[in-house]
């Protein structure tokens, strides 16, 4: 009888399955494509919101204007990789392509650049844009916005170049797509090479939902057809509970004698053997006094537990110990050696100026009668040449020695650094005068940092005294400070003899010497830019530098601005 029971409602249950399917898939169908449609829309308003996002877009105008690599291999890149994106793209106010960063584990078929005709068409009407376009490597989702200052949220006002980013729908966008959706996804592109392709009619008596995909120009590009896992059910509580009586009552009984084994055996012996698995003694706790026979196993397995995480602290903290002793140790030995190659590039520098010194004093002592006037004051003048560039390599030394042993006073105060700017600027033009150098300044109304004003005076003033010393007769020089949201930034450039790229990533290191003369054989000390990015990092600032041989250097100095 409990067989027959059981076989009549499986059969029950079936049947009402398949009527189920029939009278509520439109239903679903209604319901799922509202949800499917709200999932894409998700979708595009994530990447909308970092176009709205216009923290950076100063930058990006100032970038349109003077691409520099080194902030598009700070910014671009990363932002491509933070997004997720598969190839990011800026072009210039004439449509031209300045800057490509693509996904190197991409497909070749995203190295294409959009030419000047397409780009007008696209930003004709609206400053953002959404579409799809078919490339070699798939369907391509495209994101764009022309590049305005941060202050026209916007996009009302003239473009200064354009941004376009991009997302392949490859497979792994497929899978976020069905996961989301709780569906099976075909992509279908409806034009191949230019040419129309057709695909097979949606089945509307099916669970299968079509969402079209559209280019720049609004025109249908391809298809994704939704094909559920699942169905809406109707609502048949009542007929199931009847053909489910008779199931109750056969299992009733059965039920009975299986929660008494469950309770006794069954669920002590899950919990030991989870907690062994898992090895993790807090569900031991579950099993009472009432069962003593499992209780004594659970004490056993939660003794060993104990011992095994004491035993795992002590390795822990031993393992812990060993890695601080390996690293203090090799820091500690690269730390002498870049002072060992320090000391030794610092001898030869201290020992050089002596052999003038020596040998010209001697020769004036010895030959002093014989000489005649110009070679006296020739002579002089060397000599106190070379006193100058000692004293000077003294006392770039001293402070850095200062600084390194954390005896250098550091007394943080509030001031403009637009006045600090202006003041020491008006003081070095005399300087740029003497050798025919245009010098000009542009500064904001205010630039109101905290930091140690004699620190961060001089490091503007050895930047300045570094321009001028590199840059040659009838060259020119600009200062520029401004304010951002966050931080002021100070802007030396100078049209000078600039540098190798070797020769930049040598600046600020103690164990090479980049010390050479200016272009007047002045002399320099090697010191002079380390204390510079010493003194600015402490301050919480960055120091940055772009140059090329033959054409100046620009050195940019970013401290975070105060804020009361």
């Amino acid at each position: 009888m409990v067989t027959g029971f059981l076989i009549i409602s499986t059969l029950a249950y079936h049947f009402t399955r398949a009527k189920e399917e029939k009278l509520y898939n439109y239903a679903y169908r209604e319901n799922s494509s509202i949800s499917i449609q709200s999932i894409l829309n998700s979708r595009q308003r994530s990447l909308n919101i970092s176009l709205e996002d216009n923290a950076a877009w100063d930058q990006m105008v100032a970038f349109v204007n003077h691409p520099d690599s080194v902030w598009a291999g700070e910014n671009l890149v990363t932002g491509r990789k933070t997004l997720d994106l598969d190839f990011l793209q800026v072009y210039n106010l004439d449509r031209k392509l300045i800057w490509a960063v693509y996904d190197e584990a991409g497909p070749a078929g995203l190295k294409q650049t959009l030419n000047e005709e397409r780009l007008k068409q696209i930003f004709l009407e609206t400053p953002t844009c959404h579409f799809f376009q078919i490339t070699d490597a798939g369907l391509l989702e495209l994101y764009g916005s022309i590049i305005v200052p941060s202050t026209d949220i916007a996009r009302k006002t003239r473009a200064r170049g354009y941004l376009l980013f991009g997302k392949l729908w490859d497979q792994g966008t497929i899978s976020d797509l069905e996961n989301s959706s709780n569906s099976m996804i075909s992509l279908h592109p409806l034009e191949v090479n230019g040419k129309k392709v057709p695909a097979h009619p949606v089945d509307t008596g099916s669970s299968e939902i079509a969402i079209f995909l559209k280019d720049f120009s609004g025109n249908d590009i391809a298809r994704i057809d939704f094909n559920s896992k699942t169905f809406f059910k109707a609502d048949t509580r009542w007929f199931y509970l009847f053909t489910l009586i008779p199931v109750i009552l056969a299992v009733i009984v059965l039920l009975f004698f299986y929660l008494l084994i469950r309770r006794w055996i069954t669920i002590p012996m899950r919990i030991i053997t989870h907690s062994l698995d898992k090895q993790d003694p807090h569900g031991l706790n579950r099993i009472g006094k009432g069962n003593p026979e499992f209780r004594s196993i659970a004490d056993l397995v939660g003794e060993s537990f104990e011992n095994r995480k004491n035993l795992e602290i002590e390795v822990h903290e031993r393992k812990k110990a060993e890695e601080r002793i390996l690293k203090y140790a090799d820091e500690l030995q690269e730390s002498n050696i870049s002072k060992d190659k320090f000391f030794s590039i610092l001898a030869h520098d201290l020992k050089s100026p002596f052999h003038y010194l020596l040998g010209y004093s001697d020769l004036l002592r010895n030959e002093y009668a014989t000489l005649g006037e110009e070679d006296r004051m020739k002579f002089i003048g060397i000599i106190h040449s070379n006193s100058q560039r000692l004293y000077n390599l003294l006392e770039n030394l001293l402070e850095w020695s200062r600084i390194q042993t954390g005896r250098i006073d550091f007394e943080m105060e509030v001031f403009d650094l637009a006045r600090e700017v202006r003041s020491l600027s008006e003081t070095i033009k005399a300087s740029a005068a003497h050798k025919n150098i245009s010098f000009e300044y542009q500064v904001s109304d205010q630039a109101i940092i905290k930091a140690d004003r004699n620190m961060i005076r001089s490091a503007i003033h050895n930047l300045l005294t570094n321009a001028i010393k590199y840059t040659p007769e009838t060259g020119s020089i600009s200062v520029k400070v401004s304010s951002a949201e966050s931080h002021v930034e100070v802007c030396v450039e100078d049209s000078g003899i600039g540098m190798s790229p070797e020769e930049v990533a040598k600046l600020f290191r103690i164990d090479v010497s980049v010390s050479r003369p200016g272009t007047n054989k002045e002399p320099g000390t090697g010191l002079g830019l380390i204390l510079t990015k010493e003194f600015i990092e402490k301050n919480g600032g960055s120091v940055f530098v772009a140059s090329e041989p033959k054409k100046g250097s620009i050195f940019r100095v970013t401290l975070p601005l105060y804020k009361a």
